[in-house]
């Protein structure tokens, strides 16, 4: 009988024991599968984490390129022209009886211009101190006025066979010359103003007794049938056609020096103000 009891509290013990194991068994189970959720959530924010970083990392060097680019842009520097004008500035008050500046891109023409009406020939042999030079200086023709401003401004130079002054003068009736330097820049007060070439033509300074059209006298244009009367002559006198016919209104501007093909001949260039 003993020997019975203990083989059946051995079964019962483990029975028992098996069920232990097995509850213990399903409760692993049970946990593993609950956790299996969790690693998938720490997986996605980890991940929402990183993508958050790296598309704040690529905004920010975006930002920071456009601000470089947008700051390069408004950070440009002040243009040739304005520089020109911070250069000159100073020269007014050194000397009142510079008027303007006069300057042809990519040639030598890079002048102050003198105005003296009273005494026309004071800069005909004198720099911009005033000192000899056989150079001379460009003169404002004694015709022309500045306030109220002429309509027609003529300014006059030497023409220096070692290419100084307005030699340059003499390269403008080859076309091919003018195409390649159209403009003209007179620098006047803090203005910038810019003239396109329509007419080159060979002249002379006539007796005051010729009674034709003399180009030198044209400054005062008060009448659009006077204005054209000059227009018609210049263009039906130039050496070439550049297609551009000034209207009434527009601002001219007459260069000239000297020329040997007749007594007291003259080359003169004319050009039209570029509307801004």
């Amino acid at each position: 009988m003993l020997k019975n009891a203990n083989k059946k509290t051995i079964y019962t013990i483990v029975g028992i024991s098996v069920i232990i194991l097995v509850l213990v068994l399903v409760l692993c189970l049970s946990m593993c599968s609950s956790e299996e959720p969790e690693e998938s959530v720490v997986s996605q924010e980890v991940s929402e984490e990183i993508s958050a970083e790296i598309s704040e990392e690529i905004s920010e060097e975006i930002s920071e390129e456009v601000s470089e680019e947008v700051s390069e842009e408004v950070s440009v520097g002040p243009t040739e022209d304005e520089l020109k004008l911070q250069e000159i500035a100073p020269l007014y008050d050194e000397n009142p009886d510079m008027c303007s500046w006069l300057k042809i891109d990519d040639t030598i023409v890079d002048y102050p211009v003198m105005y003296t009406p009273d005494n026309p020939n004071k800069y005909l042999r004198a720099d911009f101190y005033g000192n000899y030079s056989g150079h001379g200086s460009l003169i404002m023709d004694k015709r022309c006025a500045l306030d109220p401003e002429s309509e027609n401004l003529i300014i006059h130079g030497h023409n220096m066979t070692g290419g100084t002054m307005f030699r340059i003068l003499h390269d403008y009736p080859k076309k091919a010359f003018r195409d390649e330097h159209p403009i003209v820049k007179l620098y006047i007060g803090n203005e910038v103003r810019e003239y396109e070439v329509f007419a080159v033509f060979y002249d002379k300074v006539y007796y005051q007794t010729d009674t034709c059209f003399k180009f030198y006298e044209f400054t005062e244009i008060d009448t659009e049938e006077r204005f054209n009367e000059g227009i018609s002559y210049f263009k039906s006198h130039s050496l070439y056609d550049t297609g551009i016919t000034p209207e009434y209104g527009d601002r001219l501007l007459t260069l000239v020096t000297c020329s040997y093909h007749t007594e007291n001949g003259r080359i003169v260039v004319v050009a039209r103000e570029i509307t801004k």
